[in-house]
């Protein structure tokens, strides 16, 4: 649900869904409570994505 009302936000404002994008906010979704942004960055690149 989360990841659907993120891709309409983008369409809505005329911006391209990218794999970096989903990427991102897929692992905002996946993490419970706070999280700091040094640690999002790290786990996304980790994975082997240039976000």
């Amino acid at each position: 649900m989360e990841t659907r009302t993120f891709q309409d936000f983008l369409v809505g404002r005329g911006l391209k869904l990218t794999k970096e994008r989903m990427a991102v906010v897929g692992e905002i979704f996946s993490t419970h409570g706070h999280f700091e942004p040094e640690h999002l960055y790290f786990k996304i690149r980790g994975s082997g994505i240039k976000a």
